[in-house]
């Protein structure tokens, strides 16, 4: 059975830029599951984050999924219990995504000549 893949998007409060993260549900459960995201600032750069067994029920903030693409199964873990988080991959998944490089951090964060940030 495939397992959806979905863009989350939240939004932030004060105008901040909304955040975008992947999240994959938990087998039966449509608005609980695993998130992953990039978090940090541009001072001192990002990194990967696994939000495992989030619950969207408890969001508080507006947010939209919307449907990415489909994986196997066999590549996503589900990891019963309580919310939390962690840097080290647990599933086929997971690890794939610890190949794509977070943005670095800036000495000059503010610099409008410099591009890239987060």
């Amino acid at each position: 059975m495939p397992r959806t893949i979905y863009i989350s998007i939240t939004k932030n409060p004060g105008g901040k830029p909304a955040h975008w993260a992947l999240f994959i549900p938990t087998t039966n459960t449509p608005l609980s599951g695993k998130i992953l995201h990039a978090t940090g600032n541009t001072s001192t750069g990002f990194f990967l984050e696994f939000k495992r067994n989030f619950d969207f029920n408890t969001e508080l903030r507006t947010y939209k999924l919307l449907p990415l693409a489909e994986v196997e199964d066999r590549l996503v873990r589900d990891t019963p219990g309580h919310e939390e988080e962690d840097t080290t991959a647990r599933d086929r998944l997971e690890s794939l995504a610890t190949t794509v490089e977070c943005p670095k951090g800036d000495v000059n964060p503010f610099n409008p000549e410099v591009s890239g940030g987060g």
